[in-house]
């Protein structure tokens, strides 16, 4: 059957409309847009597609009934219960079959009407769509009749639409209403099981109801179906709808449950046949999803777990973003659970030992939703206290944001991408969903901007400081947005590796955004045509200096630009005017990549931010000097009038390196840059606080006095300090940025007048697990007992090894002596990253920042940067996209054990 749905017409006649009518053997599932030899799944299984539906389609709809439904959602969530009363329900029917056998038409005959499969049909339709009062009228009866004619005429077995036997559809239809006679004996059988399973029914469609309005999705309430839906297929379920009754229903409900909650979600469950309880609990869902969107939107998917002798009659789930929490508690195969001798409400049932184990870091007060009474949280809840009132349960609930937080941090290229690096693809959303599981509060990443083989693929070596890193784009993205073919994803998957080979997705992402930008071109009414020319009207300040300086660098052979012919070198405006034309096509390509990276890196941060995840990004104090910022500004940096360096920017000895370290980029005028009111500057700020919520300054001691070295230099040994813009500079920032997003990397050669510049605008700075087990380990400010509040704890950063690998390679016994005297036990290699995390945890520092490597307990082979050498760094990348469920557990015990989320 499956094999028959290649198109919507074939399924609909040959699948829908025929072999829907022929089988009955449960005709629950007999449904649009389900399968006949469809089964249940586990709560298990439910929980994995939710969990999937959430990453990959969060925009899904959840309909439970539509214009073509053959079966109104209650008259299946009848049905259901049937399936765990099977052996019950056999023995009714074969009683049924012997009692009625005389109502058949000569019922000797193998061949009378109704056959057997229609006569079942019959005992699950009435089974599924007798009235709530108990009473078979006229206009019931003829619904019936007119239902049973229709699916023999679709079934084509015993009867069609091109020529009905209206003979054997009479018997039928007659057949049918003598078991509606209340003369029959039939009805005195049928009854007081249809009121045990009425009951059922009306629990499993509340429970229905809210797993469609709370689980992953958008909820579809198909007009009418505000109450009980016992409707059949077309046009019974078209029949008008009394909407001034509805309203008249909805407001007289609100009015007594705004008086008193408890007594009337008591009342509306005791009443359950006008279906009022059905229409506010649909009320309170809507209006909940329309008070807090981004729950249901963005909101983690929580499974719960239940124990003791009913566990598998309970299942339940959390919604939680942010300090926002909904816990829905639902009881399940309602067909098994008896309600003892009042036979009424499922209110009744004695759970006995049943509970719900509510997950760490739950809020320490409930509100149920629909009672209003509170609830105090604790770690296991009985669920007999859950369903005293009502047979769902509905609790709202909300935790205390703490000023301590924590993140991880990971580059983007670091992530496990399929085409050569990490990228906005998939896993960048895994990675945010996995943020948000782990109640973090940061991603913090590496600069974005471009990198080049040039410059070994440094993100702190760039050819611009406005631009973004273009082999970043997600590839699957273009072919999304119609651009490029399927096919053309395919040739570019390479082969999974723990490093980036940011070479070979540099010549891929070019293939592919060439391919886009042309089908783009020569489509301006594409949707994105209008947004790609408005981003480059935007960003037009950056943007058409640094296009023109890559058409540049293609046409003269990649040479720095200080190579170029002089009147490039020095911007003659005419040439510059002439080369725009001349390079309109590679122009216009290079403006388009932009474009796609700033409209894919918006969209992820947008999803970040909405999952409660803020993004802390990272700006370079010094830009390379083979770059657009400099060739379009030579007046700003310290350049002979030949465009080459006077000096050029390092450190000095520390650490890292006993030569101290020369970058070999320009320093800053910063008496010029004073006189344009640091405009430059400020632009670039701007530029990047538009890309990120928080922003470490980089090298944050050159604000204060920068180390120069005289350009030529093999080593930065013979440099000097000279002074940075100082408070002045950040004054003109606080102007422009009042909330001031910044930290202070105040890490290397630091002096007084680099701490007083950090407090004297209240900047957090930095403290490194790793420096703190020297001689000095007592006073030093790196040591946790010495952490400040306002500053950012990290076992190590990216210039750091990571923990393992300093453990091993770099600490020493001496050190590692401390290391087991401060925190007074034995450390063993394989532990270390695990005590040295907890030990950034319980830091006093607001903010916990761990290394993904770390969490993932990796050696030296993870590292990211070695600062002083030129190979080898910047291509460390998870290999495989899983994150493993221990360290899932871990972090998440330890950001609430520390109070960090």
């Amino acid at each position: 059957l499956r094999l028959m749905q290649y198109t919507g017409p074939l399924t609909a006649k040959g699948l829908e409309d025929t072999s829907m009518y022929r089988y009955n053997c449960f005709v629950s599932h007999n449904e649009v847009g389900d399968a006949i030899d469809a089964q249940g799944i586990s709560a298990v299984k439910f929980h994995k597609a939710m969990t999937e539906r959430l990453a990959n389609t969060p925009l899904a709809m959840n309909a439970t009934s539509t214009h073509d439904t053959k079966r109104g959602e209650d008259v299946r969530a009848r049905l259901n219960a049937i399936s765990n009363m099977a052996e019950e329900w056999e023995d009714m029917v074969k009683t049924w079959t012997d009692m009625n056998r005389d109502l058949k038409t000569d019922s000797g005959n193998p061949d009378a009407s109704p056959t057997p499969n229609e006569e079942y049909l019959i005992y699950q339709t009435l089974a599924g769509t007798f009235p709530f009062d108990e009473k078979a009228d006229n206009e019931y009866i003829q619904r019936i009749r007119q239902y049973l004619i229709k699916t023999m005429r679709e079934a084509k077995q015993n009867s069609n639409w091109d020529d009905p036997d209206e003979k054997h559809e009479t018997a039928v239809c007659d057949f049918a209403s003598s078991l509606l006679n209340p003369g029959h004996g039939f009805l005195s059988s049928f009854i007081p099981f249809h009121r045990k399973l009425v009951w059922k029914g009306i629990v499993n469609s509340l429970a229905q109801l809210v797993i469609k309005c709370c689980s992953p999705g958008i909820p579809d309430i198909y007009r009418g179906t505000e109450l009980w839906d016992l409707s059949l297929v077309d046009p019974d379920n078209r029949r008008p709808v009394d909407f001034d009754y509805l309203h008249e229903a909805l407001d007289t409900t609100i009015l007594q449950w705004k008086a008193n909650p408890r007594e009337t979600a008591g009342k509306l469950y005791k009443n359950a046949f006008d279906g009022r309880i059905k229409q506010f609990i649909t009320h309170l869902l809507l209006n909940e999803r329309k008070n807090n969107p981004s729950l249901f939107r963005y909101g983690d998917y929580i499974a719960l777990e239940f124990s003791g002798r009913h566990k598998k009659n309970v299942f339940g789930f959390i919604r939680k973003h942010n300090d926002s929490w909904l816990m829905c508690i639902l009881p399940l195969h309602t067909g098994e659970l008896s309600t003892g001798n009042e036979g009424e409400y499922l209110t009744s049932i004695k759970w006995k030992d049943t509970s719900v184990h509510v997950p760490e870091g739950a809020p320490l007060e409930w509100e149920n939703m629909l009672t209003g009474l509170t609830l105090q949280g604790r770690t296991i809840l009985n669920i007999d206290n859950l369903f005293e009132d009502l047979p769902v349960a509905l609790f709202k609930g909300k935790t205390k944001l703490s000023s301590r937080g924590s993140g991880i941090l990971l580059h983007i290229s670091s992530l496990a991408g399929k085409y050569g690096a990490g990228d906005f693809d998939e896993e960048a959303y895994r990675f945010v969903d996995f943020l948000s599981q782990t109640h973090q509060t940061y991603w913090q990443t590496l600069p974005l901007s471009p990198v080049t083989k040039e410059q070994s693929w440094s993100p702190y070596a760039s050819p611009s400081a406005f631009a973004g890193n273009t082999l970043l784009i997600r590839p699957r993205q273009l072919y999304l947005d119609g651009l490029i073919g399927y096919s053309d994803l395919e040739r570019g998957i390479f082969k999974n590796s723990s490093r980036a080979d940011h070479k070979k997705a540099s010549v891929f992402r070019d293939i592919l955004l060439e391919k886009a930008w042309e089908k783009l071109r020569q489509n301006t009414g594409h949707y994105l045509y209008g947004e790609y020319e408005g981003f480059c009207q935007r960003e037009s300040h950056w943007l058409e200096d640094y296009t023109l300086f890559i058409a540049y660098k293609q046409r003269f052979g990649k040479k720095d630009w200080s190579k170029w012919p002089s009147k490039v070198k020095e911007r003659d405006e005419k040439t510059l005017k002439t080369a725009k034309y001349e390079f309109a096509g590679i122009i216009s390509l290079e403006k388009f990549k932009q474009f796609m990276f700033d409209r894919q890196w918006k969209k992820l941060k947008g999803y970040a931010n909405n999952k409660g995840i803020l993004i802390f990004g990272d700006i370079p104090y010094y830009v390379s000097y083979d770059s657009s910022d400099v060739w379009a500004n030579q007046h700003l940096f310290r350049l002979h009038g030949n465009g080459k360096m006077k000096t050029v920017a390092g450190v000095p000895p520390d650490y890292f390196d006993k030569n101290g370290q020369l970058w070999n980029m320009p320093v800053f005028e910063w008496d010029r840059l004073k006189e344009t009111g640091y405009d430059w500057w400020l632009k670039r700020l701007a530029k990047n606080l538009d890309m990120f919520d928080l922003l470490r300054l980089d090298h944050f001691r050159a604000f204060s006095a920068f180390w120069e070295v005289p350009a030529g230099e093999k080593i930065a040994v013979n440099g000097k300090w000279s002074p940075g813009p100082g408070s002045e500079f950040f004054r003109v920032l606080e102007e422009n940025f009042p909330s001031m997003p910044f930290v202070a990397e105040d890490l290397g050669d630091i002096d007084q007048p680099v701490y007083d510049l950090r407090d004297e605008f209240f900047l957090p700075g930095m403290q490194v697990l790793q420096f703190s087990f020297g001689r000095d380990m007592a006073e030093n400010l790196h040591t946790p007992h010495n952490h400040s509040i306002n500053s950012l704890v990290y076992t190590g950063t990216h210039d750091n090894n990571t923990l393992q690998g300093w453990y091993k390679q770099e600490l020493g016994s001496d050190g590692k002596k401390r290391l087991e005297e401060y925190t007074d036990k034995k450390i063993r290699k394989s532990g270390l990253h695990l005590e040295m995390i907890r030990m950034a945890f319980a830091s006093p520092a607001r903010l916990s920042i761990i290394p993904m490597q770390d969490y993932m307990g990796l050696g030296r082979d993870a590292r990211m940067n070695t600062p002083s050498t030129s190979r080898g760094n910047w291509t460390w990348k998870m290999k495989t996209p899983a994150v493993d469920p221990d360290i899932t557990e871990r972090i998440k015990k330890l950001t609430i054990m520390y109070n960090r989320r």
